[in-house]
C-alpha cells in the first residue's frame, strides 16, 4: 500500500484492520503452540492427544473469531459497507506479510 492509499482510509478502517491482523497474528501464534506437539503424537499413537489437539485448534478458532468481531463492533461499524470493507482490505494488504492474499476475497 502506498501513502496515497493509507492517507485516504479512515481511522475507524485502520482500528477494523489493525483489529483483525492482531486477532489472527494471535490465533495463528496460539495454533502453532497446539500443533508443536503433532509429530510426536502421531509417532506414539496417541490418538486421544491427537483428538484433544484437534478440539483445541477448533475451540481456539471459535474464540479468536468472536473475539475479533465483538471487538470489529465495538471499532463503530457494524455494518461494513463496501468503502470501509474496501479500506480495510487495502489496510491488511498493507500490513501483513500475506496480504497478497486478501486483495482476492470477497
Amino acid at each position: 500500500m502506498n501513502k496515497a492509499q493509507s492517507s485516504t482510509l479512515s481511522p475507524a478502517a485502520r482500528r477494523v484492520a489493525r483489529t483483525i491482523l492482531n486477532g489472527f497474528e494471535s490465533y495463528f501464534a496460539e495454533y502453532q503452540n497446539i500443533t508443536l506437539g503433532a509429530k510426536k503424537r502421531f509417532e506414539t499413537a496417541n490418538w486421544q492427544g491427537v483428538h484433544e489437539a484437534s478440539t483445541e485448534r477448533i475451540d481456539l478458532y471459535k474464540s479468536k473469531v468472536n473475539r475479533v468481531v465483538r471487538l470489529v463492533r465495538e471499532c463503530g461499524l457494524v455494518k461494513l459497507g463496501t468503502v470501509a470493507v474496501d479500506g480495510t482490505k487495502l489496510r491488511l494488504n498493507g500490513l501483513s506479510p500475506v496480504g497478497h492474499q486478501l486483495r482476492n476475497t470477497a
